[in-house]
């Protein structure tokens, strides 16, 4: 009989352990997904702001390019 006890002891504690661990991952999880959304916004942002910065550093580089160009031909003549 106490094999029998300690049978149901041990299965209602590991219960109780295999419920709080699903809590604990369960919580783990919902501030892991937050986190990923915080993360996919802030790499949204850097890309367009990178995307801002090479196009304004494409056209300075076209803009001193063809300055550039245009004094080699002054230069020539």
């Amino acid at each position: 009989m106490t094999e029998l006890v300690h049978a149901d002891v041990f299965f209602f504690i590991t219960t109780l352990a295999v419920i709080v661990l699903s809590v604990f991952w369960a919580v783990f999880l919902y501030y892991a997904i937050g986190i990923a959304r915080d993360i996919r916004a802030i790499v949204a942002e850097v890309r367009s702001a990178s995307d801002t910065v090479a196009s304004g550093v494409e056209r300075v580089w076209s803009k001193v390019s063809g300055k550039r160009r245009a004094a080699k031909k002054q230069d020539e003549e």
